[in-house]
């Protein structure tokens, strides 16, 4: 017997009207930040098969996360125009996009049995599919990439610092040739030249690590939708040939980021290595080699990153201070006619605490900006704070 037959009717008309979809009234979350998605399936037990009855439950838990994921995934006007396609190909054979699940609960109630899964969904799988039959992504312009990289060429001291006042002079072999790769796969890379006298005098710790609050503010600044930040290390190996003929090894680590959202969407660290006879040619071929490489890995994440960014983004809003009945009401208010907010569905609610659950344009930091920006009569709002998924904060009475 099919069981949530009417899921996918109902989750395609909650998202149509701007809700966050979940399998049941609870607010299940559509997706962790791991990319899983956990959904519910229920199987009736048919002549006392528990056994039978919980694989049947598991498998429409599975096919319930690919629908959930798709829906997230995929513009609602696009979905409705090819919904018959996305049944035929990945409704119908939804085991082929998952990539791993775990059942995270289960219960029997009565001659129900229903489980609760947590399942990775490929939807880079689902776009090849997608791609099979005539279905590709929405035309959107290439997004604006920063590179932000020091190099270290053999027999030079560390570079640990990226400076602004570096970028009006020539490229490093490895940020040119990261440069060339990923303006080759599509990536509108922004001319070092062009922003050099907004970066003057700007300095960016990058080894032993980097912020990514700064590369993105710096991205920002110049108008970079991704920013790639990392460097680059040449070095000679101990293997040697009669002839003066070396080994040579060039490292690149690089990960990419959202401007807007601060988010890591790509990271590679790639190497090379290179032999011959000339230490400065052998090693700048490595260095190139894995800078190439590097901007292979990440070129085709970033691109798919980046056509789902329509999508709404969803994470979490913890508000302390609510015991002020009155001040949560008006800031619950403020927050729904921010532009970048979607839908605000409420999680849990404690004496002086609110788990909200937000879905909208851009991330908790760009939440955060515009309700700094709220004025509000007998509180203020105190944010402590800011991560990729969570923003916390509380109502302060003046």
């Amino acid at each position: 017997m099919p069981v949530l037959k009417h899921f996918f009717r109902s989750a395609l008309a909650l998202v149509l009207t701007g809700l966050c979809v979940a399998v049941t009234c609870d607010p299940v979350l559509a997706r962790t930040d791991a990319g899983a998605v956990r959904a519910i399936g229920t199987a009736r037990i048919e002549a006392g098969d528990v056994v039978r009855a919980r694989e049947s439950a598991v498998a429409e838990g599975l096919r319930s996360a690919v629908e959930q994921a798709t829906i997230a995934w995929m513009p609602p006007e696009k979905m409705i125009r090819t919904f018959p396609a996305l049944s035929e190909t990945v409704f119908k054979a939804h085991e082929r996009y998952i990539g791993n699940f775990k059942v995270l609960a289960e219960a029997r109630t009565g001659d129900t049995y229903r489980v609760l899964v947590e399942a990775v969904v490929s939807m880079d799988a689902v776009a090849a599919a997608l791609q099979t039959v005539g279905i590709g992504p929405d035309q959107k312009a290439a997004p604006k990439v920063l590179i932000l990289l020091v190099e270290k060429p053999l027999n030079r001291p560390a570079v640990t610092e990226w400076l602004g006042d570096d970028m009006a002079g020539s490229e490093t072999v490895a940020g040119r040739e990261l440069a060339g790769t990923l303006a080759g796969r599509g990536l509108e890379v922004i001319d070092r030249t062009t922003v050099a006298d907004q970066l003057r005098g700007t300095v960016i710790t990058m080894l032993p690590g980097h912020s990514r609050d700064a590369v993105t503010d710096l991205g920002r600044r110049v108008g970079a939708d991704i920013v790639v930040a990392g460097y680059a290390t040449a070095e000679v190996l101990p293997n040697v040939m009669t002839g003066n003929l070396k080994s040579f090894k060039g490292t690149t680590v690089v990960t990419a980021y959202r401007c807007e959202t601060a988010e890591e969407i790509a990271k590679s660290e790639e190497t090379s290595v290179v032999a011959g006879t000339e230490d400065a040619s052998a090693s700048e071929q490595a260095l190139a080699a894995s800078a190439a490489a590097a901007g292979e890995k990440i070129a085709d994440r970033i691109m798919t990153r980046w056509r789902r960014s329509d999508a709404p983004q969803q994470f979490e809003l913890i508000v302390g201070g609510t015991r002020h009945l009155g001040y949560f009401v008006q800031f619950r208010r403020a927050l729904e006619a921010l532009p970048q907010v979607e839908n605000v569905l409420t999680r849990e609610m404690k004496p002086d605490e609110a788990v909200l659950w937000i879905a909208g344009k851009g991330g908790p930091k760009s939440l955060a900006e515009a309700i700094l920006l709220q004025t509000f009569d007998n509180f203020g709002v105190d944010i402590f704070e800011v991560s990729p998924n969570r923003l916390k904060l509380s109502l302060i009475p003046r």
